[in-house]
């Protein structure tokens, strides 16, 4: 009996495009850095940081970014702060 040899090769490619919808730069009060800087959302953050969101909050409460919250609850994170970690 003759045995044939069978070789199977797979390839996997992956990509992942992000798309960042911009209405306008927002600014507004660092109270870490003192002065008036861009702020941007939490999950922008991550993408910056190439962190999960998770992260980022888990750096916001162990006073690592810098961050404001709007009336709300909405939050805003100093982009600088995300520059510095980054």
């Amino acid at each position: 009996m003759n045995a044939t040899k069978r070789r199977i090769e797979i390839t996997v490619e992956r990509r992942r495009v992000v798309f960042t919808r911009r209405y306008g730069t927002q600014y507004g009060w660092c109270p870490g850095c003192g002065r008036q800087v861009q702020m941007v959302t939490p999950d922008e953050a991550a993408l910056l940081a190439g962190l999960t969101p998770r992260t980022i909050y888990q750096r916001i409460e162990n006073g690592t970014l810098h961050f404001t919250e709007l009336g709300g609850g909405t939050l805003l994170i100093c982009r600088d702060s995300v520059s510095a970690i980054s």
